[in-house]
């Protein structure tokens, strides 16, 4: 093992360990990325097949207001998902106090998010011109208490760089959310 000279005069040591780390980190990120990737492609498959199933399933106006509905919930989860698990991953180090308050909060959000679909039901009813929309939202919105309730644990995945286990995760929302 090679020895150099420290800032203070003495000498560390410079080799297996300091490599190792530096490209243990390196691939970590590799592989990770390549779980981004593989995750985002099946979802993106499995999102297109099950809209392919439900437009055979459905008659053309049902899947129509499904899509209506869709956008109600899409606008409400952006409010749910409000960038807990961020924050949460800047703070990794101290993840473990932040994570009482980052699930009160998140679940928080979530249930706000839920109420105000529901709140917004018959607006949306009148807008669209289709009132079977006020018994679909209440029913779709009810997943963003359950999505938020899974914002810390998906925090302290991705915190400690575990994508292989957090990819099948997120495969098997974007599968229960899609059908």
């Amino acid at each position: 093992m090679k020895a150099i000279k420290t800032a203070g005069g003495g000498r560390g040591a410079v080799g297996s360990a300091a490599t190792k780390g530096e490209g243990g980190l390196s691939r970590s990120a590799l592989i990770g990325t390549s779980w981004l990737l593989v995750q985002n492609a099946g979802t993106r498959v499995i999102s297109f097949g099950s809209q392919i199933i439900l437009a055979k399933l459905l008659a053309p106006s049902d899947f129509g207001n499904i899509g209506l509905a869709l956008t109600v919930t899409t606008l409400a989860s952006v409010v749910a998902n409000f960038g807990v698990d961020d924050v949460l991953l800047q703070r990794q180090r101290t993840l473990r106090f932040w994570a009482s308050p980052a699930f009160v909060t998140s679940l928080g959000l979530g249930l706000f998010s839920f109420l105000a679909v529901v709140g917004i039901a018959p607006l949306a009813a009148l807008i669209y011109r289709s009132p079977i929309l006020l018994s679909i939202l209440p029913l779709m919105a009810l997943a963003l208490p359950l999505t938020a309730l899974s914002t810390v644990p998906t925090a302290q995945i991705r915190a400690r760089l575990d994508f292989g286990f957090w990819r099948l995760t997120r495969l098997s929302n974007w599968q229960s959310r899609s059908s």
